[in-house]
């Protein structure tokens, strides 16, 4: 192929000036190293490339476009055999072995034009073996790197002459190792396959993309091994990724990836001498011919197949409609649901796709269904009006009807409002409409009912209350998602609630349901529940160590009282257990005893007039009687935490927060000044679950408002005290870095330390003391050499414009001595 034009080159003209001369180009070992090695990115594809192309080449040359290349690989060799007339061998320097040498310039059939691609074996190997039957003969040819004898260039010796009827050239490459074996051969299918070439492996035809029959300039093929970009350029027998930064391009490029979908790729064809590429043959030369090029063929593409897909689009709705007219069943689920449009077989799109789509309708058939939103306009009622004509009952729903989820609920709904209409019970019609997550059916009258996009289910549920229906939804949804775990989308039961004097109409409605298929279901009436009654007297509760976070699954009751009592923290949502002290029973217990859960507010009246205390204000009042302790003082202090702003990322208060929960390392970084005993344990803990409890994601659930008022002043007392006496503890941020600055190093590093165990805060103590003692003789040694700095005197300079004295003898002699006793 033409890949440059000379007469294209000449763009400028010089006036004056001496004679032109010619630029000329080195033969050195290292030049011949670039133009045959150096030059690939991918070496071994770049072999199989170069020699498997110039093979279908000289297939094209002698017409024979459907005789195979053979290919053979071993463990040992690749071995690439064509058919076509052979290189005759006073030629083979000139042609075969020359860089720049070719034939195909002018050949737009044939891919190449540089003169470099029969030397890529280069790549792999130092040499290789290349066998040409021409005139009669078979001339064997050894090709070489090069060496001594030709000052490192590469070379080429015939090997063996005898005769031969046979024609074509046959290029034999040594694997370096077996292990190449597996990589050559996912290579060589690869790029026959995209290169749409005819070829043989080891006697089996390798699969192809059908580039022939394909009906327009492009195609569209499964995107296997194909990542570098959504389109793709075939120029001659080479594909090459359409990948640049050029704004028009990309544009282009990104309306293609919006419309073929990421499981395929689009292959534009480019005529001859149409684009240009670079001299590895491994990507595109974008010049502004080959932009223009490339962007006039993805815009094509884009618009023929655009085109294409309309009038399929309108098909696959006809279709649709029909099926769903056929079947009386899917009118209950969503009616018309855009989502069948793709059932059909032929629309549908495989997830791994292993065939290329050459034919434009097969190409638009794929896409249609895919991008159904955007072709036609309004999808639900193009479809609905094909559904219409077969299902005349159904015109005026969708002529009345506007909204789309009211659409179809009116449509699900239209043969129980026929019944309501014909036995005049339109007033006592209600639609239960059940949430997916929640499940709780909420009863609406018909006419209220709004914009709804439920399912509604072909069943209806006669009653004289709403309780009754509601509990037999309820029981009907749990036997169906016992059935089916995957069943949870929203539904909508219509019912009619009947008064007692219509009772008679129970019979007349399962007469009309039964013309319309829908199933009637009678919902007994029950009494109305009788309230519970007081807990008696000898009624047991839960321990605490007993208790789980939702209380329908709580142990065995075993407590008759307790001292203190803790009430269940639960709402329709979420399932707090007993609050901050979920995870902490055993502590709990050890500090307070038994402590028994109320489960509700007549358990916890129960437990309140049996004597028992309500946890947290146990733990408030504990703290307040002790409040004289410096040790409970400093728990608090510890609790409230002693940085007081929020510390930042990588800095010595952040590691310092991080261990400080540590009783040894709290009491090392902020003395206490005190001895520190179980007392300090228990009001730490006390300190931390109140906090939780008032302040946290539990503040104030299930907490009586006097009780919380009440805890909160206990708790706001001690805080005070402890800030009396330890409030000198605590720090800002920057005094934090500031005191703790021997530590920044340390922070940088580990900005929170895992100081759980007593090993782990061992060995962060040593390194935490041993930063410590650098800091402070570091900080000693510069003390020292400002002070010594300050003792010694310093020499002003004299103006020139004043004459200098000569020195006195004594004045040299005391600084001299000064200097003598500084050093």
């Amino acid at each position: 192929m033409e890949v440059s034009q000379i007469a294209g080159l000449d763009t400028h003209a010089i006036i004056g000036g001496g004679k032109a001369h010619a630029f000329t180009m080195s033969e050195s070992a290292e030049f011949f190293t670039v133009l045959s090695d150096t030059l690939y990115r991918d070496k071994k594809r770049a072999v199989v490339r170069e020699v498997v192309c110039n093979a279908f080449d000289a297939h094209i040359v002698s017409n024979k476009r459907d005789l195979p290349v053979e290919i053979t690989l071993t463990d040992t060799e690749l071995v690439i055999k064509d058919f076509g007339p052979g290189i005759p061998a006073d030629k083979i320097g000139t042609i075969y072995c020359r860089y720049g040498g070719t034939t195909k310039i002018q050949d737009s059939n044939q891919t190449g034009g540089f003169g470099l691609g029969s030397k890529a074996p280069f790549a792999y190997s130092d040499h290789f073996s290349v066998t040409s039957c021409n005139g009669g003969f078979r001339h064997v040819f050894a090709i070489s790197r090069g060496g001594a004898e030709t000052d490192g260039k590469p070379d080429f010796r015939q090997m063996v002459k005898v005769p031969s009827e046979e024609t074509g050239v046959t290029v034999s490459i040594p694997l370096k190792n077996e292990k190449d074996r597996a990589e050559f051969e996912e290579i060589i299918r690869s790029v026959v396959m995209q290169g749409g070439m005819v070829a043989n492996l080891n006697g089996e035809l390798i699969n192809r993309f059908d580039y022939e029959n394909a009906t327009n300039s492009f195609i569209i093929v499964p995107r296997d091994g194909m990542n570098e970009s959504h389109v793709y350029c075939l120029y001659g027998t080479v594909l090459y990724p359409v990948s640049t930064t050029d704004s028009d391009v990309h544009k282009c490029l990104t309306s293609i990836g919006y419309l073929i979908p990421h499981q395929y790729r689009l292959i534009v064809m480019a005529p001859a001498n149409s684009v240009g590429v670079t001299p590895s043959r491994e990507s595109l030369s974008y010049t502004d011919k080959t932009k223009d090029t490339l962007i006039g063929l993805m815009k094509s593409a884009h618009r023929t197949l655009e085109q294409s897909m309309r009038p399929v689009a309108k098909v696959i709705i006809k279709e649709c409609a029909v099926a769903i007219a056929a079947s009386e069943d899917r009118l209950w689920n969503r009616s018309i649901n855009y989502q069948d449009y793709r059932g059909s077989a032929r629309y549908q799109l495989e997830e791994r796709p292993t065939t290329a789509v050459v034919r434009l309708e097969d190409m638009a058939a794929k896409l249609a269904a895919l991008h159904i939103d955007k072709l036609v306009r309004n999808k639900t009622k193009a479809a609905r009006r094909e559904f219409a004509k077969l299902r005349p009952d159904y015109r005026r729903v969708f002529r009345r009807a506007r909204d789309r989820g009211i659409e179809d609920f009116k449509i699900e709904s239209r043969l129980h409002l026929r019944i309501a209409n014909k036995l005049g019970l339109h007033r006592n019609i209600f639609a239960f409409q059940v949430d997916s997550w929640a499940g709780a059916a909420k009863p609406k009258r018909f006419d209220t009912v709004g914009t709804s996009s439920s399912q509604v289910m072909p069943k209806l549920y006669v009653s004289f209350n709403q309780r009754d229906i509601i509990t037999a939804i309820t029981a009907d949804r749990k036997r169906t998602k016992a059935k089916d775990p995957d069943y949870g989308c929203p539904h909508s039961y219509m019912a009619f609630v009947l008064k007692r004097s219509q009772h008679g109409m129970v019979a007349k409605i399962k007469l009309e349901a039964q013309r319309y298929g829908i199933s009637v279901e009678e919902v007994a009436i029950t009494p109305p529940p009788k309230r519970a009654k007081k807990v008696p007297e000898d009624a047991r509760f839960v321990s605490l160590l007993d208790s789980k976070p939702n209380k329908k699954e709580q142990g065995e009751p075993a407590l008759v009282t307790a001292q203190y009592y803790l009430r269940q923290v639960n709402d329709w949502y979420h399932s707090y257990g007993v609050g901050p002290v979920t995870n902490h029973a055993k502590t709990v217990t050890n500090y307070f005893g038994d402590v028994a859960v109320a489960c509700d507010v007549k358990d916890e009246a129960a437990l309140k007039a049996r004597g028992s205390v309500n946890l947290y204000a146990a733990m408030a009042e504990f703290l307040l009687a002790n409040i004289k302790k410096k040790e409970v003082l400093y728990a608090v202090m510890m609790a409230q935490g002693f940085v007081t702003e929020n510390v930042g990322y990588r800095e010595p208060s952040q590691l310092v927060q991080s261990v400080i929960h540590n009783r040894s390392a709290a009491e090392w970084f902020f003395p206490p000044k005190t001895k520190l005993t179980e007392v300090f344990e228990k009001a730490l803990f006390c300190t931390q679950r109140l906090k939780e409890r008032l302040r946290g994601q539990y503040q104030r659930k299930k907490l009586d408002q006097a009780e919380y008022t009440r805890i909160s002043e206990m708790l706001e007392t001690v805080i005070n005290a402890a800030r009396s006496v330890y409030g000198y503890l605590r720090l800002e941020r920057k005094e934090a870095n500031r005191k703790f600055a021997y530590l920044s190093v340390f922070a940088k590093s580990f900005p929170y330390a895992n100081v759980d165990d007593a090993a782990s805060l061992d060995d962060f103590m040593i390194v935490v003391k041993a930063l410590k003692r650098k800091y402070q003789a570091q900080a000693k040694a510069e003390a020292k050499a400002a002070a010594l700095a300050a003792q010694t005197p310093q020499i002003k300079a004299i103006p020139d414009a004043e004459p200098v004295p000569a020195p006195a003898p004594i004045t040299i002699n005391k600084i001299a001595v000064v200097e003598k006793e500084a050093a």
